[in-house]
């Protein structure tokens, strides 16, 4: 399957540069373009429903169901794109982009085999709240769900069964205020939200929990300290435990820092929610096995909003990794396109695998 894909990597990047040039106000148009691909491929049944996501059907012979997801929406802007089209190399940023183009061939692979169970390719807008997106399709699909595949560009190998465990807190820094030069000696809020940073950087956390400063608001003109300082930001783990020991680290370096710069901070945990994860996963089973079949290193580093919505519904749910690359979600982001054929061909041979378990076959491949 990897030669054949090579064969078509013009086709290919030809979506991947297509796809990439629409902005954040032409989802419609990116939408359209989707539909278009899907049917020129010969998946007929394919729609754009109210809310923007692109829907497209492979029908099976059962009343249930098989859903493959990615985001159709774009989240950093593609205008560095490079790619090389005569040399197999290293094409960028990626986004979800890459996700779309997986979806995009697989409908063209799967389109006429026997199947028992419906697919349905669905590239969702809606974004992280996802209001519209994946949650919507959910509430109104007419079969039984029993699987929801999430694609995510990298890492080739990636699988994930579980939602990250998430704290958001936000944090006021409040002081007098004053004229900068008069009243020097007074408690800058600026001042100490910068050093709370530093000292949250400067922890051991361990490798399991990640942390992001989202926002630090504060201060009017140039020459007047200001009297109050916001912040927020978000930790996350797969582990709940974590999540209430980073918590603790984080009051602790308050109370520290209000004692030493005689500054009264507020703190507010917004958000708490717990890890979550599907026990028993067949999704999770056979791309272990593909993946062993096709030498691809197993391993789970990444999930997705989208986990947690399809586990919400009680629906077996996998993040999958499509590609390997470098400088992940950053502007100058790749992903080798040798790799992404072999992530296309563990997807498709995943997913007929599991057709033939779910209808009865139980006979060697």
């Amino acid at each position: 399957m990897k030669k054949v894909l090579m064969n078509r990597e013009e086709e290919i990047l030809n979506h991947f540069l297509k796809l990439s040039n629409f902005s954040k106000s032409d989802m419609i148009l990116k939408g359209k373009y989707l539909m278009d691909i899907f049917v020129e491929y010969g998946v007929e049944d394919t729609k754009l429903d109210p809310n923007g996501n692109v829907i497209a059907k492979i029908k099976g012979n059962s009343s249930e169901a098989l859903v493959v997801n990615c985001s159709l929406e774009q989240i950093k802007d593609s205008r560095n794109i490079q790619m090389k089209m005569k040399e197999i190399c290293n094409i960028g940023p990626a986004d979800n982009t890459m996700a779309l183009c997986a979806l995009l061939i697989l409908g063209d692979l799967i389109k006429n085999h026997y199947l028992h169970d419906n697919i349905y390719l669905v590239a969702t807008t809606g974004g992280k709240s996802d209001s519209h997106g994946l949650r919507n399709f959910l509430k109104n699909v007419d079969e039984k769900v029993n699987g929801i595949i999430n694609l995510q560009t990298m890492e080739l190998g990636n699988i994930s069964k579980s939602n990250f465990a998430v704290s958001r807190m936000n944090m006021e820094f409040i002081g007098k205020g004053g004229d900068i030069w008069q009243d020097y000696i007074e408690p800058n809020p600026i001042e100490t939200a910068a050093l709370f940073i530093k000292r949250l950087r400067d922890e051991e956390l361990g490798d399991s929990l990640v942390f992001n400063i989202s926002k630090l608001t504060s201060g009017v003109f140039y020459d007047i300290i200001p009297d109050k300082a916001h912040l927020e930001l978000e930790m996350r783990s797969f582990n709940s435990s974590d999540i209430a020991k980073g918590v603790d680290t984080i009051k602790e370096i308050i109370r520290g820092l209000s004692k030493e710069e005689n500054i009264e901070i507020k703190f507010k945990e917004i958000l708490r929610k717990n890890e979550m994860a599907i026990e028993e996963s067949l999704l999770e089973e056979i791309f272990i096995e593909t993946q062993q079949e096709l030498g691809i290193k197993t391993y789970s580093v990444i999930s997705n909003s989208e986990v947690s919505v399809g586990m919400e519904f009680g629906i077996d749910t996998l993040t999958v990794g499509l590609a390997n690359g470098k400088n992940k979600y950053r502007r100058n982001e790749q992903v080798e396109i040798v790799s992404f054929y072999k992530g296309i061909e563990n997807l498709y041979k995943s997913i007929m695998k599991l057709d033939k378990k779910n209808r009865g076959d139980l006979s060697n491949e």
